[in-house]
């Protein structure tokens, strides 16, 4: 029997407005200007079109992660729907990509947005390195630096030696400059952010310094089974593929709408093979996607995923039934 072609990823839809969450703490900005608010409503009133919102779905909420102006807007427009791209995942996974949200579109932010977004991603994922943090919240490394510093100094974030570098590797950075057998420390100590790492800190909610640090972090696949070591940082990856997805679908739009629009720079495209040829890396992106620990080998490495440990959703659905269970 062939296998089941899972359904696009992300969805492109026109959602309930009032189905989406805008409670789980997942804004990234230090407030919402109400000018920009009462802006979009009359564009959106007068017919303008705007992008659509990006909202997370774990299967029973809609968790928003970029637009909150734009839902806003439309509400005070009166509109009932907003057209989303609802990906498949968590509050947590909204909250983590809303901290990049509106480094490159949107209401420019504020410095008060960038040291609440540079904070909230320290605090939820501290063993990221601060180049990390930067590239995925859009500072400079000097900035997330800065606030670790001053969180550390204040009790607010822990310090700890383990720091994850941009390759998914960790190190115990106490180590750096050691001398073996010597206990000593060299006065040149590498920026730890220059090092290959390998154990990113958890994704805990941002929690208040009276709570203490985060937690250790579990790491599930997207079935809700536990996972640990290479195919742990796999998931921890996944939203890289997610933001691929997101990358190639905004530029399909963004072409196919010039065209339509009889824009003379686009006028070589042709429309129907440059969305097939969007569509495919689509489809290539959303195969690559982990997706489940792979049945067949309970992780341990096998030729159905590779050696890897891992399947993605085309193969989980072609999987038995009796081995899923």
């Amino acid at each position: 029997m062939a296998a089941k072609t899972p359904e696009p990823f992300p969805t492109l839809k026109d959602l309930p407005l009032d189905a989406i969450r805008l409670d789980g703490g997942t804004q990234p900005r230090a407030a919402i200007d109400p000018e920009t608010v009462r802006e979009y409503a009359e564009r959106m009133c007068a017919g303008d079109r705007f992008p659509p919102v990006q909202v997370y779905s774990d299967g029973t909420d809609h968790w928003l992660s970029d637009g909150f102006h734009r839902v806003k807007a439309a509400i005070e427009a009166g509109q009932t729907t907003i057209q989303a791209e609802v990906w498949e995942g968590t509050r947590d996974g909204a909250f983590w990509m809303s901290l990049g949200a509106n480094k490159t579109h949107g209401l420019p932010r504020s410095n008060a947005d960038k040291e609440r977004a540079v904070k909230a991603a320290l605090r939820t994922r501290p063993g990221k390195s601060n180049r990390e943090i930067a590239e995925h919240v859009g500072v400079v490394e000097g900035t997330v630096r800065k606030y670790r510093d001053a969180l550390e100094a204040t009790a607010q974030l822990a310090q700890s030696p383990m720091r994850a570098g941009r390759d998914g590797r960790t190190i115990n950075t106490a180590n750096i400059g050691k001398t073996a057998g010597a206990g000593a420390e060299s006065p040149a100590v590498p920026n730890p952010d220059d090092i290959p790492l390998d154990l990113p800190g958890a994704p805990a909610d941002t929690m208040p310094a009276s709570q203490g640090p985060p937690t250790a972090e579990v790491v599930t696949d997207q079935v809700g089974h536990a996972v640990e070591g290479k195919v742990a940082d796999a998931f921890r990856r996944r939203h890289e593929m997610q933001a691929l997805v997101l990358a190639v679908m905004k530029v399909r739009s963004t072409v196919l709408k010039a065209v339509e629009a009889k824009d003379s720079l686009y006028t070589d495209i042709l429309p129907t093979q440059f969305q097939a040829d969007c569509g495919n890396a689509i489809r290539q992106l959303k195969a690559a996607m982990p997706h489940a620990a792979c049945p067949y080998c309970r992780a341990a490495g096998c030729k159905a995923c590779h050696g890897r440990g891992w399947i993605g959703k085309l193969a989980w659905d072609a999987a038995p039934r009796e081995l899923k269970s």
